[in-house]
Order: C-alpha cells, then sequence, then structure tokens
C-alpha cells in the first residue's frame, strides 16, 4: 500500500498566494480610484452649486434695483425703489475672495451697513468685474467671476489641480 498524500504542495501554494495578492491589490486599486473620483465630483459640485446661488443672488439684487449709483470694477451701488424695498441703497463687493452684500438707508451707499458674504466656504471666487452700461433701453449691468474649486491631492498619473470655472451674465436694470 501506498501513502496517500492530501493538500498542497509548496509551489501550489506560493502561487495561490501570489494569485490572490494580484487579485486583492486589483480590488484595492479600483475602490481607492472610485473614491478618488468621487471626492473630486463631490467638490465640483459644491463649487458649481456655489456658482449657481451666487449668480441668482446677484441677478435678483441687480434686476430689482432701480438704477446704479456708483460702479467700478468689482463693487457696484445699486439704487432700489424705496416704496418696494425699506432700504435705499444695496452696495455688492467683491474682497478677499467673498462676495459682500450690504444695505444702506441713502441712496448712495454711504454709510455702508452690514455686509454678508453671499458665498459659501466651499469655493474661492477669484475676480468679479462689474460693467455698467447705460442706453437709452436703461440700464444694463454686466459682471464676469472666477470660481476656482479646492485641489484634490492628486493620485499618480491622474489630474489633481483646481478646477477653475468663469461665468458672464447681462441683466437689465428693471424699470419700475
Amino acid at each position: 500500500m501506498g501513502i496517500k498524500r492530501s493538500g498542497f504542495t509548496i509551489i501550489e501554494a506560493m502561487i495561490y498566494i501570489t494569485i490572490s495578492g494580484v487579485l486583492l491589490l486589483a480590488v484595492l486599486y479600483f475602490f481607492s480610484d472610485s473614491i478618488f473620483h468621487q471626492k473630486r465630483l463631490d467638490i465640483t459640485s459644491a463649487t458649481l452649486n456655489d456658482a449657481s446661488i451666487l449668480m441668482n443672488r446677484l441677478n435678483t439684487e441687480i434686476r430689482n434695483s432701480v438704477g446704479v449709483y456708483s460702479s467700478t470694477s468689482n463693487d457696484i451701488c445699486l439704487i432700489n425703489n424705496q416704496s418696494v424695498y425699506s432700504y435705499g441703497s444695496t452696495r455688492v463687493s467683491f474682497s478677499n475672495n467673498s462676495v459682500l452684500i450690504g444695505r444702506s438707508s441713502d441712496s448712495d451707499c454711504s454709510p455702508l451697513g452690514a455686509t454678508t458674504s453671499i458665498n459659501s466656504n466651499l469655493s474661492r471666487i477669484e475676480s468679479l468685474t462689474f460693467d455698467h452700461i447705460s442706453n437709452s433701453n436703461g440700464d444694463i449691468v454686466t459682471y464676469d467671476i472666477s470660481f476656482t474649486s479646492p485641489s484634490v491631492i492628486a493620485k499618480s498619473g491622474l489630474p489633481g489641480g483646481d478646477s477653475n470655472f468663469s461665468y458672464s451674465s447681462s441683466v437689465t436694470i428693471r424699470s419700475w
């Protein structure tokens, strides 16, 4: 009678360990890559949402004013209709990567009341410029705004820098 052996030889065990290790590394790479791209998508989505909210607010403030008192490249003073609003003017300005809005009781934006940032900390605003155009059809305010979403730490071989978004809008001031 011969001896019957059961089990694996050392070479079979080494091949099994090698194949298992390669498969495990492939699965780990897939999941880490998925997490990286999901985080990048979340940051980009938050930046675009911030841009949408900010632009809607700027459009509403400009559209609901009756005129522009003064305008510089990154500051605008809007005169409000006091029969509709209890405040006389609104100042929108750009400072330190934030868009600030303030209300004033007089029509020349002076003194500027308490200011509030109308963008979140999810994205950086790189620039905001206003341009006031007055023509026979009324006042038109155009603005250009540039956002940068925070960078995601890049993995080797994958892009991971900042994402930049630029928008322009032209808003006609309503003639109440």
